[in-house]
C-alpha cells in the first residue's frame, strides 16, 4: 500500500485542481482517489 502526505478524495474538478497546485508549490507526495474515472461526476 502507497503512503502519501496529502490525500485528495475525488478527481472531479476541485481534486484535479488541488493536484495542479500542490504540484505548482512544489509538493511531491500526494495521492489522488478517484471512484470509477476523473470527472465522472460530470459525466451523471
Amino acid at each position: 500500500m502507497r503512503k502519501a502526505d496529502i490525500i485528495i478524495v475525488g478527481a472531479g474538478a476541485i481534486g484535479v485542481g488541488m493536484g495542479v497546485l500542490l504540484q505548482k508549490i512544489g509538493c511531491k507526495d500526494f495521492v489522488i482517489l478517484e471512484r470509477k474515472e476523473v470527472g465522472a461526476s460530470f459525466m451523471r
